[in-house]
Parts: C-alpha cells; sequence; structure tokens
C-alpha cells in the first residue's frame, strides 16, 4: 500500500503511525488523500529528503497536538534545528506546530494568514477538518499542508478556459487558494456568504469536486500540467 511521502528520517513518535491505512479515512471522497498524493508523493527526492514540488503535511488531533508530520513538515518547522540542550525533539516539533496557532481549541485560527517563513523558503498553510477516524482509535480531526509559496500560484485564466469557469467563479477561486474562508471571500468580493457558497457549489460541479479541498486537489492537478506544458 502506497504511503504518501517519506517518514521523516529522525525516529520520533510523529512518524510511526500506518499513513496507508491512515490515508483511507481521512475524508469521505479521499479529496484530501488525493490532494496530499499529489503535492507530496510525484517528483524525485533530492539526496536531503525534499524537493523542489513537495508539500508538508502534519495530522493534529481535536486538540490540535502533533500526530504525524512528514519530511517536508520536519524541514519547514524546525530549521535551522536547534532544540536547545533542555528540549527534546519532539517537544521542539510540538512547540513549533503549537506556534502557528492563536486561540483556544475552540477558536483556532492561523497565526500566518498569508504564508510564514522557513530560512529563504516562504510556506502557504491550508487547514482541513477531517470527519472520520481509525478503527485503532487514531483520530487525526485536523490536516494541515504546508505548500511552498511559488507553486501557489495558479493561471486563472487557464484554470477558467479549462473548467469554463466564469469571471465571478474565477475571483472565488482565487481568494479560495489564498486560504480566504467563505465570509472572507464575501468580504473581498462584495457579495453575501450564500452567493460565495453557491459559487463554490458550481465551482465543485464544473470541476468534478466534492468539497473544498476537492477544488484545491484540482488546481494543484491544473498548476502541475502548466508547469509540465511550459517546460516541454
Amino acid at each position: 500500500m502506497q504511503m504518501w511521502g517519506n517518514i521523516a528520517q529522525r525516529k520520533n513518535r510523529f512518524g510511526r503511525q500506518n499513513l496507508g491505512d491512515l490515508a483511507d479515512h481521512l475524508s469521505p471522497e479521499s479529496t484530501l488523500r488525493e490532494e496530499a498524493e499529489g503535492a507530496l508523493s510525484k517528483g524525485q527526492l533530492e539526496s536531503n529528503g525534499t524537493n523542489s514540488s513537495s508539500a508538508g503535511l502534519l495530522l493534529l488531533d481535536a486538540s490540535y497536538r502533533l500526530l504525524y508530520a512528514n519530511q517536508e513538515a520536519h524541514t519547514a518547522l524546525t530549521y535551522p534545528g536547534n532544540p536547545g540542550k533542555n528540549s527534546s525533539f519532539d517537544a521542539f516539533l510540538e512547540g513549533r506546530v503549537q506556534s502557528l496557532f492563536t486561540g483556544s481549541n475552540g477558536s483556532r485560527q492561523l497565526k500566518y494568514p498569508g504564508s510564514f517563513p522557513s530560512g529563504r523558503r516562504r510556506y502557504k498553510l491550508r487547514v482541513f477538518s477531517l470527519r472520520s477516524s481509525l478503527a485503532n482509535g487514531f483520530k487525526p480531526a485536523v490536516a494541515v499542508l504546508l505548500e511552498r509559496d511559488q507553486k501557489l500560484k495558479v493561471d486563472l485564466s487557464f484554470l477558467s478556459g479549462r473548467y469554463r469557469l466564469t469571471r465571478r467563479e474565477a475571483e472565488t477561486v482565487d481568494h479560495l487558494v489564498q486560504g480566504s474562508n467563505t465570509k472572507q471571500i464575501a468580504g473581498r468580493m462584495g457579495i453575501s456568504p450564500n452567493t460565495v457558497k453557491a459559487f463554490l457549489r458550481s465551482i465543485m460541479m464544473k470541476m468534478g469536486a466534492d468539497t473544498r479541498a476537492g477544488i484545491i486537489a484540482k488546481i494543484l492537478q491544473a498548476s502541475n500540467s502548466i508547469a509540465r506544458e511550459t517546460s516541454s
């Protein structure tokens, strides 16, 4: 069974879960699995364990405690990798994950609405709620994708032509890929949240997606297609 990316090279408790089993339970339509597989498993890994098209993946429980982090997430969150003399690597990584959020468990929000820096790179964060758990009691409640910022640039005219999106639908997609929620999209477009939801339903139908995560998956696929056409 194929796993998502590589388990982090450092042997710690956040890289020991059976992700092949886990992947089948993340969402009813497996759209998040599609997205993560497309972002994490395509391309050749370099000697340092990362590559220019890879994305980081974090799985958190309902209290936003870390359950799993893949290699790219390790690299992004722990750079330059100095937990200090009195801190274990696990505690150091957990602390870095918690630093991404503000607020209590019931009202957690990302501290970095745009992107956060890691050395010379910047990573865009996307948060997804997970609705199912595993029979073994492993219950991830939140998935976080960390994508290198340059991978977020999408040719909206290409996307509109491929999926026959209207101008307003393309504008909705543009706000969605920047991490905006329904209320934020509505405010930026000067429309009601219900209208945004109607646009999103139309977009999902045209793209063949079942969820917002599915829209993101299609956009990632479109970005890869553009990159291949440009390089050929």
